[in-house]
């Protein structure tokens, strides 16, 4: 949507169906546009490829089962919806997601980790919060990590997550000279980049900790070669951390 204002007179029937259809055409040329983006994508749904079928083939005893899968899948469901909102270029909203994802991916590290298993499905079921599966505890006791992921939250939650300056200065954006708003999606590669950058990075954390909880109970992890690869392939992508709060403008 321009930030102009045109004449009523001139002014098109949108609802839901054709925002709907505006979102998909703005992922097809955010995607398009940016090489980069596809890469990140293309890594991302292998990593989500691995994670789903993790999920899906793992046998653990009962409470270990139970934790796994509702953090595991808590956390692979932000993942992607972030990705799917943030290829639209909703930048915003993408992030106020991503946090979400920050969040369910340190307490899952944090349980598997410390094989906190009981302890989370205690303070679910019986607490009825979370006391030591919280996001500030995990995030403080998974060193390096726990510190990068804080970083993140720190940053989305400044940027994005309420009402902030931050988020008003994201609320627009510039396309082939003209400046839009963001109605649910906009025509903006470098915002979709940073998001599916950051997506990739929580899943293959997600993938790294159900490779471990597999490990844990002496379970072959037949998706190591596909992990090591992804790896691999993160190593060798430029980051997209600098463009943090740019807006893409």
């Amino acid at each position: 949507m321009s930030s102009s204002s045109p004449s009523q007179s001139l002014t098109p029937s949108v609802g839901l169906t054709e925002l709907f259809a505006l979102q998909d055409e703005a992922l097809r040329r955010n995607l398009l546009n940016e090489h980069g983006v596809q890469q990140h994508a293309a890594l991302m749904s292998s990593l989500v490829s691995i994670v789903f079928q993790a999920l899906h083939e793992m046998s653990f005893p009962d409470e270990k089962q139970t934790a796994v899968r509702h953090l595991g899948t808590d956390t692979l469901s932000y993942l992607v919806v972030a990705a799917r909102v943030g290829l639209w270029g909703a930048l915003p909203e993408s992030l106020s997601i991503l946090r979400g994802a920050v969040e369910s991916c340190a307490q899952f590290a944090f349980v598997v980790i410390g094989k906190r298993y009981k302890t989370v499905i205690y303070e679910a079921t019986q607490l009825g919060r979370f006391r030591q599966v919280h996001f500030d505890q995990a995030s403080s006791e998974l060193g390096p990590l726990g510190e990068k992921l804080r970083q993140l939250h720190d940053q989305i939650s400044e940027a994005a997550s309420h009402s902030t300056v931050k988020r008003f200065s994201l609320l627009d954006y510039h396309f082939e000279g003209e400046e839009y708003d963001r109605l649910g999606f906009a025509v903006d590669p470098k915002s979709a980049k940073l998001v599916i950058f950051h997506c990739s990075l929580l899943a293959r954390i997600l993938a790294k900790s159900l490779q471990l909880a597999y490990l844990q109970d002496g379970m072959p992890f037949r998706w190591t070669a596909e992990l090591e690869s992804a790896e691999q392939i993160i190593n060798t992508l430029p980051s997209a951390g600098s463009e943090e709060g740019s807006g893409g403008s």
